[in-house]
């Protein structure tokens, strides 16, 4: 009798319960740390309750603002009713305050709350359950050793890594541009299409030898055109080496003018001073232009394919090196093909660089300015500042006069590209723009224009390789 007793009052209570948990849901939003809390901190807890009807929140069963319970005071209630798919939904923002201290961390809790409902003559309890913290000491009593302390309320200690990662990508990309510069200037290319030919392997004979070296330059072309035609190659077989080698039609007239005046210097004591080293550097590249033709590209095919390889590394370096902006960089490379760089790219690097860089002075040293205004009481700010970019644009116009910096435009768009920058807010302040820090910007854009002066200069080389003709 006892048991089916028990069993009877154990059903009773379930249904009670499924009856309540039918009137009523309960969310409780707690603070996501558990620990490192002193004293004084803010502590806020959410309670979200969805009721239905006909029962609703008893005001009076709210905790009273002020309440104190074991160092943990309630230092603010605030209480929003809405509606919600026929159910009210209260929602409870309750503000805790620590006032509990201790020399040792000491697991303290916000203190369990008891809400009511009130319905058809009936009450019904909501309990919000305790939430248990950790409450550190103001200052460490004595030596404490970590390997003795370890809780289980502690988390891992994280170091901030995002510098690191930005100087572990940026060493990356510079081992990177290291060795592929070691590959070319020192590894074998012959694998290479188009970079194992006969002219080709000349070419780079050439470079290698003393600036005065004529007769060398002259006996490796030599060497270069014996090893194409298969057998030594003289001036009355020219016609037989045109006919089974019809790319180099082209240069026809330069390989016999090359043949007639190289007797001179092989076999002769003919004048040599018109024929130069550098002009045998440049007929034996036109010969090699002839042997690559067929793994040439048409030029806006080769434009194509440079450009978005070399865009997208570009981006995705970007990604990585957060701290430089990416339209100086892209301002850069359309200035350096827009003066020429497809045909000169070693001078318009240069021009590019020094020019745009030259802008960004100004405009930095015109931010300066316009924050050190002499005399504001008669000389307003938009007035001063006017005259301080003026005068700046007008120094910009003079410097054309020096070769270096003739090309105005350019400058100008460093000028712009400064402002550009300094538009974000924060970053036109005098603090920021006296201090060795990559947010002031005569040290942020020079970088990010000479990143883009590199790729522009490499896009050129790309889009010569890819062609007939490389710079």
């Amino acid at each position: 009798m006892k048991t089916l007793l028990f069993i009877f009052c154990l059903l009773l209570a379930f249904s009670a319960q499924s009856a309540n948990d039918e009137r009523y849901s309960l969310h409780v939003d707690n603070p996501e740390r558990d620990i490192g809390h002193i004293v004084g901190d803010r502590i806020t807890r959410t309670v979200v309750l969805d009721v239905q009807p006909p029962y609703a929140l008893a005001s009076a069963s709210l905790p009273a603002k002020g309440l104190n319970r074991q160092g943990i005071e309630l230092h603010d209630i605030e209480l929003h009713t809405s509606s919600s798919s026929g159910a009210t939904r209260y929602t409870v923002r309750l503000d805790y305050q620590v006032f509990t201290r201790a020399v040792t961390p000491r697991k303290v809790a916000l203190p369990q709350e008891t809400l009511q409902l009130k319905g058809n003559s009936r009450t019904i309890k909501v309990m919000i359950p305790a939430w248990s913290f950790r409450v550190s000491p103001l200052a460490a009593q004595g030596e404490t050793h970590i390997e003795q302390d370890m809780s289980p309320f502690r988390g891992p200690m994280l170091r901030e890594a995002k510098t690191a990662q930005q100087l572990l990508a940026a060493c990356i990309a510079l081992i990177a541009f290291a060795a592929g510069g070691l590959l070319y200037f020192n590894g074998n290319r012959r694998w290479l299409p188009g970079m194992g030919g006969p002219f080709a392997a000349a070419s780079r004979q050439l470079r290698r030898l003393p600036v005065g070296d004529t007769q060398q330059a002259v006996a490796a072309i030599h060497q270069a055109f014996k090893r194409t035609f298969g057998a030594n190659l003289f001036k009355p077989d020219l016609p037989k080496f045109f006919a089974a080698h019809p790319r180099f039609v082209p240069v026809r007239q330069e390989i016999e003018d090359f043949f007639r005046l190289s007797d001179g210097v092989l076999f002769g004591a003919a004048a040599t001073d018109s024929y130069t080293p550098h002009k045998l550097r440049h007929f034996c590249n036109l010969c090699r232009d002839c042997e690559r033709e067929p793994f040439a590209l048409p030029p806006l095919t080769a434009v194509t394919v440079s450009s978005i390889v070399l865009t997208l590394a570009i981006v995705l370096l970007m990604q990585k090196i957060e701290v430089l902006p990416m339209w100086p960089l892209v301002i850069a490379w359309a200035c350096f093909f827009h003066l020429g760089g497809g045909e000169k790219p070693r001078a318009a690097v240069v021009s590019v660089f020094v020019s745009t860089v030259f802008g960004v002075l100004m405009g930095w040293l015109s931010a300066l300015a316009i924050m050190s205004n002499p005399i504001p009481e008669l000389m307003p700010g938009t007035i001063w500042a006017a005259l301080v970019i003026a005068l700046a644009v007008g120094i910009i116009s003079v410097c054309a006069y020096w070769k270096t910096l003739s090309i105005t435009p350019v400058c100008i768009y460093g000028y712009a590209a400064t402002w550009g920058y300094l538009d974000v807010p924060g970053r036109f302040d005098w603090a920021v723009l006296t201090a060795l820090d990559w947010q002031n910007v005569v040290l942020v854009l020079p970088a990010a224009i000479a990143v883009g002066c590199a790729f522009a200069y490499v896009n050129a080389r790309m889009v010569g390789m890819l062609v007939r003709s490389a710079p």
